[in-house]
């Protein structure tokens, strides 16, 4: 299982929370942050959007949001 860390700026709390994330895990990346995971990443987007950004708007953060993304498969 493929499984995608987001490291998001908290100014995108709101709008991370409006997408039906749970927000309230804080990031250990850089304590500005918060954390959010995507469990079973689809293999075919990690292809396809190669980019943080372009990988978290898929699944519905917005692209300038991101901090840090961790890959774990």
């Amino acid at each position: 299982m493929t499984t995608a860390i987001f490291h998001v700026d908290n100014e995108y709390k709101d709008q991370a929370a409006s997408v039906g994330f749970d927000v309230s895990k804080p990031s250990d990346y850089e304590d500005d942050c918060f954390s959010v995971t995507v469990k079973n990443v689809d293999l075919n987007a990690l292809k396809v959007f190669t980019d943080w950004g372009d990988l978290a708007s898929h699944y519905g953060l917005m692209y300038e949001s991101i901090i840090y993304t961790e890959i774990n498969e």
